[in-house]
């Protein structure tokens, strides 16, 4: 928490625009993914500018591969094809909320689908896929299943 602050502080006090648009991933998350994307040469893609799915996604798609040419093929259609439009020029609010949001937003779809889970206990990768799945646009029978069987997996 303390880097992103320093980093975000340090970007406003440089004189250029900072911004996170990621809120509800989980430090230890968002840390992997600069990792990864370090490694498959996408150093250049500032991680603070990427949004909670794409980080969740990213995290996902690199835990499921072997690495190589597929982990970094599956980072590619995740990011966006202009690495520019995650820049925005005008200066932005930074907001780091004091506990992760992804975090909660899981536990409260469980919580109120009726799932006797503790979110704490789950693995990241578990976390990333569920809230993946509850933030897409399919069908509630489709989510429960696919929740359903993240949990007992």
């Amino acid at each position: 928490m303390k880097r992103l602050t320093l980093t975000a502080l340090s970007a406003l006090m440089l004189g250029g625009t900072a911004a996170v648009a990621y809120t509800d991933a989980p430090q230890p998350m968002v840390d992997e993914v600069r990792n990864v994307l370090d490694k498959n040469g996408y150093s250049d893609v500032p991680v603070e500018l990427l949004n909670d799915r794409q980080i969740a996604q990213i995290f996902l798609a690199t835990s499921n591969s072997d690495g190589g040419s597929q982990q970094r093929e599956e980072i590619a259609a995740i990011l966006p094809e202009n690495i520019e439009s995650l820049e925005t020029e005008e200066p932005v609010m930074i907001v780091v909320p004091a506990q992760d949001t992804m975090t909660v937003t899981v536990q409260n779809y469980l919580d109120e689908n009726g799932y006797k889970a503790d979110v704490d206990a789950l693995e990241l990768s578990q976390i990333a896929s569920i809230y993946a799945q509850i933030t897409a646009d399919n069908s509630p029978s489709e989510t429960e299943r696919f929740v359903r069987d993240a949990l007992s997996g």
